[in-house]
């Protein structure tokens, strides 16, 4: 039997995805796990970020948007549709880190 002070704590695992997501796998020890929540989460974020700035300009500073870019509405919709992708990922890996710590530590006894 497996040491308790080494077995993952749910609550633990679940506020580390939390706060990055990726983290509270990595916790559980699932490296790659935590290496696509966390792709998952800021590759869309980053996105989001850049289309942010594209809206910035063109609705605050006046700048036209780049002849062949999309029109405006489109821009506003995909970025929220990557903030959206975003939450989903997060909430995926917050449930995800606490379910996996918990079988974890059922599987070894500790719950």
């Amino acid at each position: 039997m497996q040491d308790r002070r080494n077995l993952p704590i749910p609550w633990v695992a679940a506020v580390l995805s939390l706060f990055v997501p990726g983290l509270g796998q990595l916790y559980n020890r699932q490296h790659g796990k935590a290496v696509l929540f966390f792709i998952g989460n800021y590759v869309p974020l980053g996105i989001s970020s850049r289309l942010s700035g594209m809206l910035w300009k063109a609705i605050y500073q006046g700048e036209e948007l780049s002849p062949g870019s999309p029109p405006f509405w489109a821009l506003f919709w995909f970025r929220g549709s990557m903030i959206l992708i975003a939450l989903i990922v997060l909430v995926t890996a917050v449930v995800d880190a606490w379910r996996t710590a918990k079988v974890l530590s059922k599987d070894h006894g500790a719950i």
